[in-house]
């Protein structure tokens, strides 16, 4: 599970709240890595959970912290994984054509 905050009027809101999905993206250039997780998601704006999840390092963008009206919790949970690790050799043959995949299916993570 993935907790990010964000706007409940940002475009990213938005677009949660049609489709119930999102996509993170980590980069890690010094490893030459990257993880790319799809997700289903759900905003959450109960202040229980956004005094939970709420980083101190937001206040630049929420002054009023986790009870700044415009300030939600996006909860992710990835239901597929594509990993390219080029230090560790995760990189799938033919060797960078594609991502190595994992896929979530009934709480059970499987190479795809």
């Amino acid at each position: 599970m993935v907790h990010i905050g964000t706007s409940p009027t940002s475009r990213k809101a938005m677009q949660i709240a049609a489709t119930g999905r999102a996509v993170l993206v980590y980069e890690r250039d010094r490893d030459g890595a990257c993880v790319v997780a799809r997700c289903s998601a759900r905003l959450l704006d109960d202040v229980e959970t956004r005094r939970r999840y709420f980083m101190p390092m937001w206040r630049a963008f929420w002054p009023a912290g986790p009870d700044d009206a415009e300030f939600v919790v996006v909860r992710c949970e990835p239901d597929t994984l594509e990993v390219w690790d080029a230090r560790r050799a995760v990189t799938p043959q033919p060797f960078g054509l594609r991502s190595a995949r994992m896929v979530r299916t009934d709480g059970t993570w499987r190479a795809d």
